[in-house]
C-alpha cells in the first residue's frame, strides 16, 4: 500500500467507522452518566476542571447535551445503515455533534472525549456517502486514519518508555498476580501497535468514485 492510497475508503470500511463512532458518542455519555458527572454540576462533587473561567454547567444544561449528542450519536448509526431516505442521517449526527463535543472537552477535558471532537470535526468537513463495493478518495477520512494511528503509536510508545511492560500498573488497578500482569501489559502495548496497522490498510488505488 502507497502513501498516496491512504485517504482511500471504501463503502462498507465507512459505514463500518460512522456505526462504531456513533456507538462511542452513546458510549462517552453512558460513561459521563456512570462517572459522577450529575453530581459534580449539582455541586456535590468538587468541579475540578481544566478550563476553570469557563461557568459550570447547570444540571439543565448537562441534561440537554446529552440528550442531543444521544440523539447525535443515534442518526449517525442509522445513516450508516444505507436504507434509502437514511443516509443522510449521517451528515447531519456529525454536525451536530461535533460543537456538542467541544464544548463538553472545554467543560471536562477528556482524552477520549478530545479524539472523539477531532474525529468527528475531520468527518463533518465532508460526510462521506459511498455505496458498499464502490471506494473513493477521502481526504478527510484520511485525516481521520492519520489521527487514529498517531494516538496509538504514541500511546504505545509512552507506555513503553514509562515501563507499564513491567505489569505493575495493572497489578495496582486491579490487584492482578505480577506474572498476569506482565502479560496482560505487553499485549495491551501489542494491540496499540496492531491497531494503527491495520487501521491504515486501504483498498487499491484503482478506485471508483
Amino acid at each position: 500500500m502507497r502513501l498516496a492510497d491512504l485517504d482511500v475508503f471504501d463503502g462498507r470500511q465507512v459505514a463500518w467507522f460512522e456505526r462504531l463512532f456513533g456507538a462511542a458518542i452513546l458510549a462517552n455519555v453512558a460513561t459521563e452518566a456512570a462517572s459522577g458527572m450529575w453530581a459534580v454540576h449539582q455541586g456535590r462533587l468538587y468541579p475540578w476542571r481544566h478550563l476553570p473561567i469557563l461557568p459550570l454547567w447547570s444540571t439543565t444544561t448537562l441534561a440537554i447535551v446529552w440528550a442531543l449528542l444521544s440523539l447525535a450519536g443515534i442518526l449517525v448509526v442509522l445513516g450508516s445503515l444505507g436504507r434509502r431516505g437514511l443516509t443522510g442521517l449521517t451528515g447531519t449526527g456529525f454536525r451536530l455533534a461535533v460543537p456538542l463535543l467541544f464544548l463538553s472537552v472545554l467543560e471536562h477535558y477528556s482524552n477520549h472525549g478530545a479524539l472523539l471532537f477531532l474525529v468527528g470535526f475531520y468527518v463533518a468537513l465532508g460526510p462521506p456517502s459511498i455505496a458498499e463495493g464502490k471506494t473513493a478518495e477521502l481526504p478527510n477520512m484520511g485525516l481521520v486514519r492519520a489521527q487514529i494511528v498517531l494516538v496509538y503509536v504514541f500511546g504505545a510508545v509512552n507506555k513503553i518508555l514509562h515501563g507499564f511492560a513491567c505489569g505493575q500498573s495493572l497489578v495496582n488497578l486491579f490487584g492482578w498476580p505480577l506474572s498476569i500482569a506482565r502479560v496482560a501489559s505487553v499485549l495491551v502495548i501489542a494491540v496499540e501497535l496492531v491497531l494503527p496497522c491495520s487501521s491504515s490498510c486501504a483498498p487499491s488505488s484503482d478506485f471508483q468514485a
